[in-house]
């Protein structure tokens, strides 16, 4: 899988609660995309206006490409947002920490009833 801890997490400086925990999962491998230059380009707004589609687009584009060189089966992110931009501009499963920790827990199989 690949996890994207979202902008504001790093901009708040609050570490990545769920990258430590998903990381715990035995027999799961997780990478971790993060840094500096890595945004999904949904930028609060910006992304939902038609205006700046293609702006957010190409902001977007090098965490988007760096997705794709992982080719994981699923991508993992606390943000909703960012679980919006992933769905519209990459073919991959989108899920939220909690569902990965849920399925894990409860040694369940991964199903239609927990995808993203």
């Amino acid at each position: 899988m690949a996890y994207y801890p979202p902008c504001h997490l790093r901009e708040q400086e609050i570490g990545q609660p769920y990258g430590e925990l998903l990381k715990g999962i035995p027999g799961m491998t997780l990478e971790v995309i993060s840094g500096a230059f890595y945004c999904c380009g949904l930028a609060g707004v910006m992304g939902f206006k038609r205006e700046d589609h293609e702006i957010s687009v190409q902001l977007g584009s090098p965490l988007m490409k760096k997705i794709r060189e992982v080719n994981a089966d699923r991508i993992v992110t606390d943000c909703l947002s960012c679980r919006l931009q992933f769905n519209q501009l990459l073919p991959y499963d989108v899920v939220h920490p909690i569902q990965i920790l849920r399925e894990s827990y409860a040694g369940l199989p991964r199903s239609k009833e927990t995808r993203g």
